[in-house]
């Protein structure tokens, strides 16, 4: 039988349809088969399937499905705006995935559940860059918020942290820069970086200098290195710390600390370690010399000399002298003295010290020399440790 047309109401329940046949139009009651259609490709309302491509009719391959792989080209959108679906991706290790929480409004990656180290979400910010050089980001987390009516500064970034090279990598050379960047009425600029030696950088790769101190600018003012005398705070000016000895009956320079910066209006502190030997009933006695000029000496007796006794001896000298000033140009010496024999205190003195033979300085300190002298040629004096400190005013 031919014929260009076929009406039927029964099943077509065998054989099959062959090529030329033409179209069937089943009009909206459907096709059911328990088997595989096959053929060249498959258009139902422009999405088109063709071997391992799905798509569209104006883009036939945006999926392409392989073996335990889907390859996607186009943009996916989950769900709609204020109507989402968490977004979930599993790991290697058991327990470990990525999750977009949509309730939460959130994206949590969540490491492995076994119990290790090594257990723990992980964020990598890598370059494809195969030629590292100075100043190329390596990293980079920005915030803005760019919905913001205000526009201008308020959709600008308002606060970001970059990884950022400072030299061509090498095979022994990585340094990187972490650098912290805000904003208060522009696009955020550098505030703070930590450097791949560990300095610190405060505006900018300001790193201070050596002894400097970070210190609050107060309320609405950037932190500033400042000196470490800063603020009312004590400083070590410098010191000698290398032993020194006298047999000396006379007023000896015996230890002196050099290269100090030391206001005249500052009050100055200082501190050494001083014995002597037996052999004599005899006494060190101890002075200072501040610059070329010896402002206090002790002929004998309470604080600045030690006992006149045949004995060894050691103890320490603590001295604080305060600024000259009009009216009061020779300051005040006082401080402590504590002396031991043989293990058993002997002297434990706090006075003012006698006997100032001239008036403090007024320019600056540079120079604060520890001076000696003995009772006797028969023993031996020494001084130790000794430490300079200034104290600013406030």
């Amino acid at each position: 039988m031919v014929t260009s047309s076929l009406t039927t109401v029964g099943a077509l329940n065998s054989g099959s349809i062959a090529c030329g046949f033409g179209a069937i139009d089943n009009g909206s009651s459907a096709i059911t088969t328990t088997g595989l259609i096959s053929g060249g490709s498959l258009d139902i309302d422009n999405v088109l399937i063709n071997g391992t491509t799905i798509g569209h009719t104006c883009d036939t391959d945006l999926m392409t499905v392989a073996d335990a792989s889907l390859t996607i080209k186009g943009d996916i959108t989950v769900g709609v705006d204020d109507t989402g679906h968490d977004v979930k991706f599993f790991g290697a290790a058991a327990g470990a995935f990525m999750l977009y929480d949509q309730s939460c409004d959130q994206l949590e990656i969540r490491g492995a559940s076994a119990d290790a180290t090594t257990s723990t979400g992980k964020l990598l910010l890598s370059t494809s860059l195969t030629n590292v050089n100075a100043n190329d980001v390596i990293g980079s987390i920005n915030f803005q918020a760019p919905a913001e009516a205000g526009g201008t500064d308020a959709i600008a970034i308002a606060a970001g942290i970059r990884a950022v090279a400072q030299a061509t990598f090498t095979c022994a050379v990585n340094a990187t820069d972490l650098i912290f960047y805000t904003g208060h009425s522009e696009a955020a600029t550098e505030k703070f970086r930590f450097t791949s030696q560990g300095e610190i950088g405060i505006g900018g790769a300001n790193y201070g200098t050596d002894g400097q101190v970070l210190t609050s600018g107060g309320a609405g003012a950037a932190a500033a290195w400042e000196d470490a005398g800063g603020g009312g705070a004590v400083a070590r000016e410098g010191g000698n710390l290398t032993e020194a000895t006298t047999t000396s009956t006379g007023t000896a320079d015996l230890l002196a600390a050099t290269s100090l910066t030391v206001a005249g209006a500052q009050p100055l502190h200082y501190i050494y370690d001083f014995r002597k030997t037996s052999g004599a009933s005899a006494q060190v006695i101890q002075g200072v010399k501040l610059n070329c000029t010896a402002i206090f000496n002790q002929s004998s007796g309470s604080l600045g000399a030690t006992d006149a006794n045949n004995e060894a001896e050691s103890g320490t000298f603590n001295i604080f002298i305060a600024p000259s000033v009009s009216c009061y140009t020779y300051g005040l010496l006082t401080g402590t003295m504590s002396t031991y024999a043989t293990n058993t205190r002997r002297n434990d003195i706090t006075a003012p010290c006698g006997a100032t033979v001239a008036a403090i300085p007024t320019v600056e300190v540079t120079t604060l020399t520890a001076q000696s002298k003995l009772s006797s040629a028969s023993i031996t004096g020494g001084f130790d440790e000794l430490n300079v400190y200034s104290m600013v005013n406030s």
